[in-house]
């Protein structure tokens, strides 16, 4: 069995991490080998043991635009009773929620290479 890493190099690595934000986002591509890695290493992360084995399906390029097209297609035929209740009424129906969607699209996630 591999021995744990020593307390100073966990230490360093809990003290560097960071928070990534839309606004960090620099649009360029990341390497699909780094994408692989990143969520094979996220199988790691703590879970409440009802989500395993986690699945993961990557958009990128156009496929971005595909899922976020798919997404609203799918809200688009919801009725008024759904809007009333959906993330605590925050939405007072569709076109409502497709602006939301449509600005998240141009400020946030078309600015990552993956949505994942």
């Amino acid at each position: 069995a591999a021995l744990p890493p020593p307390p100073d190099a966990v230490r360093q690595l809990i003290e560097s991490r960071r928070s990534v934000f839309p606004k960090d986002y620099t649009g360029g591509a990341v390497p699909d080998e780094l994408v692989q890695r990143l969520l094979s290493a996220s199988r790691w992360a703590p879970t409440h043991g009802k989500t395993e084995p986690w699945r993961f399906v990557v958009y990128a390029g156009e496929a971005r635009h595909q899922l976020i097209d798919a997404t609203l297609a799918h809200y688009r035929a919801r009725d008024a009773g759904f809007w009333k209740e959906a993330w605590g009424g925050e939405f007072a129906g569709f076109e409502a929620f497709e602006q939301h969607v449509e600005k998240q699209r141009r400020e946030k996630w078309l600015g990552c290479s993956n949505l994942v």
